[in-house]
């Protein structure tokens, strides 16, 4: 059952609510090899193996409208209220047969979710400047949640402000680098789902599931 947004939990701000509604027709996505933007080349393959498509100010490329709230469906997204799912229900979710870079797949990329119980276990600051966490629970099924870089965040994205905060308390609170840093804490997430294509990401579930922004983390 949908829940009532949080406001603040530990040490960071969640986000405010937006406007809801539908989403609109999916369109086919290039592969993973062949995005790119006029000023875009993929970046050296990360610890993982993965190889992240960036612009030339060094922020990412795939489905950026998406991630950061300035696509064509941002007001869509269901921010006023919180579903509340485990890691394992959101592991089980349909993976898409196709990804638009500028509209959000239904219903997974227009609800706002909360996991309250999870486990962070390690992070880094990736090529595209987002801080990428990987996330579990207690059966060791893991999950992604990503904080973008606030320079790469358009000025129409009504996320902005609850991405930056969030973004400035966990740099604050974890310092993350571009090295995996790796940890055992209890962790409290708050954030915009999202389903990436698999590209061998560090920590991904089976159906490429993400908080994509994330919007609030509490660290007790």
């Amino acid at each position: 059952m949908p829940k009532r947004g949080l406001t603040v939990v530990g040490c960071v701000l969640f986000v405010a609510p937006c406007s809801a509604g539908t989403a609109s027709t999916i369109k086919p996505r290039p592969s993973r090899t062949t995005v790119r933007a006029a000023d875009a080349e993929p970046a050296a393959a990360t610890e993982s193996g993965d190889h992240e498509v960036v612009a030339a100010t060094g922020c990412g490329v795939e489905r950026w409208p998406v991630k950061t709230g300035t696509d064509a469906d941002r007001y869509k997204v269901k921010t006023g209220t919180t579903v509340e799912p485990t890691i394992g229900y959101l592991r089980s979710r349909p993976k898409p047969a196709s990804y638009p870079n500028n509209n959000r797949i239904v219903p997974v990329e227009l609800t706002r979710y909360n996991v309250s119980s999870a486990t962070l276990t390690q992070y880094k600051i990736e090529a595209d400047g987002d801080i990428h966490l990987v996330v579990k629970d207690t059966a060791g099924r893991s999950m992604i949640a990503e904080a973008p870089n606030p320079s790469c965040v358009g000025g129409t994205s009504p996320l902005k402000t609850k991405i930056t905060t969030v973004r400035t308390t966990f740099q604050n609170a974890r310092h993350p680098t571009t090295s995996w840093k790796y940890v055992h804490r209890a962790v409290r997430l708050d954030g915009i789902g999202f389903l990436d294509e698999l590209h061998g990401q560090t920590g991904v579930g089976p159906n490429g599931i993400e908080f994509h922004p994330l919007l609030g983390i509490a660290i007790p």
